[in-house]
């Protein structure tokens, strides 16, 4: 069984009767992409902070941050690579085809930027489950607390 998030049981009640635990927020802004970075590391970091669901990534998850952007740069560079030399197969020794070893690489910085996409609120679905923003100020779009304020009023009769 799947746990509820907090918002979730804001909106729905703990079932349990127990109280609901308050979400721990991230501290500070999210700062400048890493000084190690490369050019391209850089840009998928400011573009990960730009379109990240407001107030979800903070300076908390700078290392969570690190590691998706660092992974989708390795990914990046792995298709362009592999199709730089036009196919998922490649000769071996004997004459014979064997698939291509950047797909390995492909694999694996996927599992990893998903891993840290659910993480940091980059899925539909993570980003379902976030609820109002940290501050609550305002709902996340397409969050439970954004769906909830927009219902219409005869539906909660």
């Amino acid at each position: 069984m799947r746990r509820k998030s907090s918002a979730t049981k804001k909106l729905q009640g703990n079932a349990a009767g127990k109280p609901i635990d308050a979400p721990i927020d991230g501290v500070g802004d999210v700062m400048e992409p890493p000084k190690d970075f490369n050019a391209a590391q850089k840009a998928i970091w400011r573009t990960a902070v730009e379109f990240a669901p407001f107030n979800t990534v903070t300076a908390t998850d700078r290392w969570a941050l690190r590691n998706w952007c660092v992974a989708a740069s390795i990914h990046a560079w792995a298709t362009k690579e592999m199709f730089k030399k036009g196919s998922t197969l490649i000769s071996d020794s004997t004459g014979g085809e064997r698939p291509n070893p950047l797909i390995v690489i492909l694999n694996k910085q996927a599992e990893v930027m998903l891993k840290h996409a659910k993480e940091l609120g980059f899925t539909p679905a993570s980003r379902s489950s976030i609820g109002a923003s940290g501050n609550g100020a305002y709902p996340v779009a397409g969050s439970l607390v954004a769906f909830k304020n927009k219902r219409p009023t005869f539906l909660d009769a």
